[in-house]
């Protein structure tokens, strides 16, 4: 993308959050002058909310002034809560004294970190390079976005192939909005199946931290809490088996869920059937993922 006009930028939709009106309308008509045309400024989250809304963008450049609804907002794209293109490049801009910003833009899922001031010329080139050398994604239950692990350790976490219509349209070709729904349904579908793999990991967690406060006789309000954790575990994996039409895990996983819940009503006087439960939970969840496992999607990569 060096090197000024393109005809091949003319089609790339590109939204830039940026609060200060100076800083944001010299951002935008320096990269007119890269030759992008399909510029949408916006000044504050409410105003980015819609934009992503109202037609699905290549590349989204977001200030970190935007503060906590920015990260936020990132946030809900990657989890598929906002417009109609998940897997958007994200570019977080964030200032050199925001001590905590490049964490929170990792952790809402941004793809790149620039440090302020940012030159429109340095979001061009290095939009083209994340476009050709995407990295592939992966979904916890938290998080959802590009791998970060950099250390060489193998990893049970499987990596993503996901959408990439920046990379698309920088060669030129045409990205038609059944192509690009179908392809988001297709990747949420392989994360989908990412965090059931990722809840059967913290139930296992979560429900040995339980048994151990009963064992110990350690009753007390974080029991409580671990026992709330189950639940909302439980009821994520219900939404998540629900998406990738897998109706028998889900009502599995809600069952298990309302059986818990009850039993955070009373966790003082727990009964056997209740403990028995728990004990059992995380096998009767693998079972159950297991009977659907050939029918989930296939992830896009190997695991790393």
């Amino acid at each position: 993308m060096v090197g000024g006009r393109d005809g091949r930028y003319q089609n790339i939709e590109v939204i830039l959050a940026e609060p200060n009106d100076n800083v944001r309308f010299g951002l935008l008509g320096m990269l007119r002058q890269q030759g992008l045309r399909n510029l949408r400024g916006v000044s504050n989250t409410e105003d980015l909310i819609e934009e992503i809304k109202s037609n699905p963008a290549d590349l989204i450049a977001v200030s970190d002034t935007l503060g906590d609804d920015g990260y936020k907002t990132i946030r809900d794209l990657r989890h598929n809560k906002l417009g109609s293109n998940p897997f958007a490049v994200v570019t977080y801009m964030v200032s050199p004294d925001n001590q905590n910003g490049v964490t929170r833009a990792v952790m809402a899922g941004a793809d790149d970190i620039m440090v302020k001031p940012v030159a429109p010329g340095k979001i061009v080139t290095r939009a083209q390079h994340i476009a050709f050398n995407r990295i592939p994604f992966v979904a916890t239950t938290e998080y959802i976005g590009p791998n970060r692990r950099r250390d060489g350790r193998k990893s049970e976490i499987p990596l993503i192939k996901v959408i990439n219509t920046l990379k698309t349209k920088l060669q030129g070709k045409e990205v038609k909005a059944e192509v690009l729904s179908q392809a988001v349904a297709e990747g949420f579908k392989s994360v989908r199946t990412a965090q059931l793999d990722s809840q059967g990991l913290r139930l296992g967690y979560v429900c040995n931290l339980v048994l151990t406060a009963y064992d110990e006789n350690t009753i007390d309000p974080e029991l409580e809490h671990n026992l709330l954790v189950l639940v909302q575990c439980l009821d994520e994996a219900a939404d998540a088996a629900r998406e990738v039409n897998e109706p028998e895990l889900s009502e599995i996983c809600g069952t298990f869920g309302r059986r818990i819940e009850e039993l955070a009503t009373h966790y003082e006087t727990p009964d056997k059937k209740s403990l028995t439960l728990i004990r059992t939970l995380t096998k009767a969840f693998q079972m159950a993922k297991d009977s659907a496992a050939e029918r989930l999607p296939k992830y896009g990569f190997q695991k790393s």
